[in-house]
Formats: structure tokens, C-alpha cells, sequence
């Protein structure tokens, strides 16, 4: 079979289980089996994606990928096929042994999320105490075993003020490729509002990071740019995405029960490449159709092609409707869920430990 058009990645997941309870997690895989497939059953898989379709980069993820047994030889598959494999990872599961084996793909990068400065802030971002000394160690493995590591925030109402002493914790860490993730509302945090930012907020996190001290790092905003949000003008010294579905940038994600969906972030399925081909899949309406989408919001917006509206998955969780408006807008626009952010931000300070 012919090779489709190049596609720039696809995400993995390769397990649904996580040792962390990120209340600001993307994901939420009780809407799929809660299972893994076996590596056997994995690598058939895999390999067919990867012969149908040209993928120039594969991300393992999960749930966390270092808690799978299938991550090295998945890894292996993608390293004699030429294909440069990443792994998205909590890093508190990084072993001497682990660090050794992934010591193997020299080319890997390891992508960790710090979302604190202190161990008590990060602590409570994941619901897992002692993550913090956890992710600094398997932190300082990965680099002992010459790999790359990159950083992520999720930028949170917990954490929006404390990017800056973030990044130079950061940097004492030996990371200086940084994305700083906008908290987008699906999976899990679709059930978290109160930890969805202000514009004011998302705003405060930039300037902190657009501060002269970090211009030796690389720092971008991951998630779709709303220009009605900020001006991207205004910090220049940080890289703006955009949404990739239905261009050649898309992210597809095989999921840890077999299917592939338009991106992480989506959680319904588009295709099953066991039973469908995969040149089909990516060519599926549900892909050429969703840069169509349009907020009643947006319209007659010049913006709209660019922006789309913001994140269609995010929108899906939070309200129902991926045609709906991004959250990020959605909070200041509609009396509904202006209503239901405003009250579990409440409860959230009302159970806030200095409360009690």
C-alpha cells in the first residue's frame, strides 16, 4: 500500500494507568476500556500505523509510559524503522535501570511537567506526595544517562503566579526548553473549573515568563492562540502555537485501547486501524471537517481560520458542544458557565487548607 502524506507525529498512549491524580489531567479514560494491549498485540499495531503512514515523530505517553512494560520495545520498533520516539513522563518511576535501558535511544527526549517551585505546590498539583523528590531524581538520571529532557507547566489558578520561580527551578534542574501549557478543560479537568485560569491570570503566567532572565531558554505556549485573549506581540520572547488538526502538524493519538482519535485531547474515537486502514483514517471527514468549525461566537471574526475558535476539545468537555468557544473565552462570555466557574472556584478556596 502507498504511502499517505507525511504526518509530523503520533501520540501513543500506551497505558491508562498513572501513579499520579492530576486534577488538571487532559485525559479521562473511563470513556475507553481500561486496558493495555499486549506487546505482541502493541508492536502488530504499531508497526502497521507506522508502514501506512509517514510519521516523523512517535510520543509514548499514557497514563505514565515508564509504568508499561511495552514503552522499551515500542521504542525499539521505532528506532529500526528510523522513526525518532519521545516518551511524556511524570518521571517518578526513573530507575538506574530504567535511565540504562533508555540509554538505548540517544535520540529520545524525555518531556517531565514541573508545576510548582516548591515540593508542596507541584505535591498537590499531582495528588501524589513525594513526587516532587521523585521527578528531581529520575530528573537527574535521564541527563546522567545522556538524554535530553524538556520541561512543561500547566498553568493553573494554583500556579499562574509562581511560572517565574518555576522556570529558574527549572533551570537549576537542567532544563531550558520549556512549554507552558494552557490548562485546556478536557478529560479530568473538565471536572476541575476552579483550576481553569483568568485571562488576567493566563496573562500574569506569560509576563512572568517573558522576564529578561529567561531569554536563555526556549520557552512556547502549548494550545490554539486566541487573539481576542492576548496579543502574541506582546511576548516576543515566547513561541505560539496553533491548533494542528487537519494540517500536515496533526497529532494523531493510537490509544491505549487500539483506536485513533484526532489528538490527545479528544476521547472519541475516529477510526480503528485494525479493521480500517490508516490512509482512511487520516483522511476521515471528522479530520477535513473540524477546521470548519465556528463558534457563533467568532463568526464574521477575521481571525476564525487561524484560530478556530480555540480548542474544540476543551469545548466538548466543558459545554457539550466542540463548536462551542474555547473555555478560556467561554468564562467571560456566557452567564451559564460564567456561573459554574465562579462557584467551584469558591468551593475550592472554602477547602483550601489555610481555610479549614
Amino acid at each position: 500500500m502507498a504511502k499517505h502524506q507525511r504526518r509530523l507525529s503520533l501520540t501513543v498512549e500506551l497505558t491508562p494507568f498513572c501513579n499520579q491524580a492530576c486534577r488538571h489531567c487532559y485525559n479521562a479514560f473511563e470513556h475507553e476500556p481500561a486496558r493495555t494491549l499486549a506487546t505482541k498485540e502493541l508492536l502488530i499495531l504499531l508497526d502497521r500505523v507506522l508502514g501506512e503512514v509517514n510519521f516523523e515523530r512517535v510520543t509514548f505517553s499514557g497514563g505514565e509510559p515508564f509504568a508499561c512494560e511495552n514503552l522499551l520495545p515500542a521504542m525499539q520498533l521505532c528506532s529500526t524503522r528510523g522513526i525518532r520516539a519521545n516518551v511524556v513522563s511524570n518521571a517518578t518511576l526513573i530507575t538506574p535501570r530504567v535511565a540504562r535501558e533508555m540509554a538505548r535511544f540517544p535520540s529520545a527526549i524525555v518531556q517531565v511537567s514541573l508545576n510548582g517551585p516548591t515540593p508542596a505546590i507541584h505535591d498537590a498539583s499531582v495528588g501524589m506526595p513525594g513526587a516532587w523528590q521523585k521527578l528531581h531524581r529520575g530528573v537527574e538520571l535521564l541527563h546522567k544517562y545522556g538524554l535530553s529532557v524538556l520541561g512543561s507547566i500547566v498553568i493553573t489558578r494554583c500556579n499562574f503566579d509562581r511560572v517565574g520561580a518555576t522556570l529558574d527551578r527549572m533551570r537549576t534542574m537542567g532544563i531550558t526548553t520549556v512549554a507552558l501549557m494552557r490548562l485546556l478543560t478536557a478529560g479530568v479537568a473538565a471536572q476541575n473549573l476552579d483550576l481553569l485560569p483568568t485571562r488576567s491570570e493566563l496573562l500574569e503566567a506569560l509576563r512572568q515568563a517573558s522576564q529578561p532572565g529567561f531569554r536563555d531558554m526556549s520557552l512556547r505556549l502549548g494550545g490554539p492562540v486566541l487573539p481576542c485573549v492576548l496579543d502574541q506581540k506582546d511576548f516576543p520572547t515566547i513561541r505560539f502555537g496553533s491548533c494542528p488538526i487537519g494540517t500536515s502538524n496533526q497529532d494523531f493519538t493510537l490509544g491505549s485501547d487500539g483506536r485513533m482519535r484526532l489528538c490527545p485531547l479528544f476521547q472519541d474515537a475516529i477510526g480503528d486501524p485494525r479493521t480500517t486502514p490508516v490512509a482512511e483514517i487520516v483522511r476521515s471527514l471528522a479530520v477535513t471537517n473540524y477546521r470548519r468549525r465556528a463558534p457563533e461566537f467568532c463568526r464574521g471574526c477575521v481571525a476564525l481560520p487561524s484560530c478556530l475558535g480555540g480548542c474544540g476539545a476543551a469545548a466538548l468537555a466543558a459545554s457539550g458542544d466542540a463548536n462551542s468557544l474555547d473555555p478560556i473565552v467561554l468564562q467571560h462570555t456566557d452567564t451559564v458557565f460564567t456561573r459554574k466557574t465562579r462557584l467551584a472556584r469558591q468551593e475550592r478556596i472554602r477547602l483550601a487548607p489555610s481555610n479549614r
